[in-house]
Parts: structure tokens; sequence; C-alpha cells
């Protein structure tokens, strides 16, 4: 009786040891391993950018477990103008109203090659980068004794365009998605815009100086890249 008595308590405690080494519930187990995961990946991150190209937001997502690879969009833009401004054209001086348009809205992926806030960046974008110029001549015009006012004389209008889809290409450092609430982030890059397309159209007395639209494309074709430095606040959204 002593006997099958004792043999009831040890049967009775290794049983109890072994519900306490493994857990009941293994489903537990798996899903708080899935949700650790879960945190490494998919993470959203929004930015306000600051670059020679405008004035902009950004948004992030993380595309990789190990937030190597990110994606995001983002556009750019600033509205310039300034009047009157006086240059010296071929020893002509000419008063300016000039438009100016900076700006980009592009899709691009950062890679973090070291795991560390050093990034390379690719892309493309859609540039909305434009120069308008409507310029007059200076001083009145004297011919024998009649004066003619320099908008009378004509004036001279020109455009100058990028091409509109552009790849891009840079280096940064900094993260598109902080490890904490905020983060800080510079870019260097540039986009591949080619040559210059310009128009230069000039009226009135001035329409003999339009064959000088094939000289400034010809000074200008070797333009065809826009560089950038960027400079980006980010937000985590996710936790």
């Amino acid at each position: 009786m002593k006997q099958k008595l004792l043999l009831i308590i040890l049967l009775l405690g290794s049983r109890e040891a072994f519900s306490t080494s493994f857990p009941a519930d293994t489903t537990k187990v798996k899903t708080s391993v899935v949700e650790s995961k879960s945190t490494k990946y998919g993470k959203w991150g929004f930015g306000l950018q600051s670059s020679s190209n405008g004035l902009g937001l950004q948004l992030a997502r993380s595309i990789h477990p190990t937030n190597k690879w990110v994606a995001k969009i983002g556009f750019t833009y600033l509205p310039l103008k300034v009047n009157n401004y006086i240059f010296d054209f071929s020893g002509t001086k000419l008063k300016s109203n000039i438009s100016i348009n900076l700006g980009a809205i592009g899709a691009y992926v950062d890679w973090h090659p070291f795991g560390n806030a050093f990034r390379l960046t690719g892309g493309v974008a859609y540039i909305l980068t434009n120069i308008n110029t409507n310029s007059v001549l200076k001083d009145t015009v004297v011919q024998g004794e009649i004066n003619l006012d320099p908008k009378k004389v004509g004036d001279i209008k020109t455009e100058f365009k990028t091409n509109p889809i552009a790849p891009y290409l840079a280096f940064g450092f900094g993260r598109a998605i902080p490890k904490k609430r905020l983060g800080f982030g510079v870019e260097v890059g540039t986009y591949y815009v080619g040559s210059p397309k310009i128009s230069f159209v000039c009226s009135g007395l001035l329409e003999p100086s339009s064959s000088n639209e094939a000289v400034l494309k010809e000074n200008l074709k070797g333009y065809q890249f826009l560089p950038q430095i960027l400079f980006n606040l980010s937000f985590k959204l996710s936790k």
C-alpha cells in the first residue's frame, strides 16, 4: 500500500513539473513571435522637407524586416518672382520680370547598406521646375529726333524647361523613419533632366534677335543635371 501511494505522488509531481516547463497554450507563443517580427516591418514615417528645389512633404514606409529598405513618395514646390531685374544681354541693358517655379513629385527608395543612418537613394520624379522671363529695354531708344518708349520697341519672352520625367540618385545621412519619435536627415543628389528646352521669342523692333535662340540652346545644352541638397525633419507614425 505504501509503495502504491509513493508511486502516485511521483507521477503527480512529474506531471506538474512537465506542465510548468512547457506552456499549455502554444498559440500565445507563436502570436508573440509574429508580433515581435511585425513591429520591425511596415513602419510608417512622415517628413517635412526644405531643399534647393523647394519646400515639401514626404511619406515613408519600411519594405524590409531589417528596415534597410524604405520606400518614399514626396513632393517639393516653391514659386518665386523677381520684378524689374536689370541685366546686360550682349551689351544691351534689359529690365526683366522673372517667374521661377521649383519643384518635383517623385517616388524613391532608401537603402541603408550598413544598417546605420548612412543611405543611398534612387528614384524617379516629375519635374516642376521652369523659368519664364519677360524683358524690355531698360532705356529709351533714340532714333533721330524720335524717342521710343522701351515698351513700344518690343519685348523678349524666354522660357526654360526640363524634361518632365527625370531619374534621381543621392546619398545622405538620417532615416526617413527614425528609431525614436523624431529624426533629422540631410541628402545630396541630382536629377538627370537632359538638355533644357528653350523658347526665345522677340517682338517689334527686337524681332530679329529671335535668332539668338539657337545660340542659347547651344550654350546651355551641357546643363543636363539638376542638383539638390535636401534637409528632412522626420516623424515616426507607428510604434
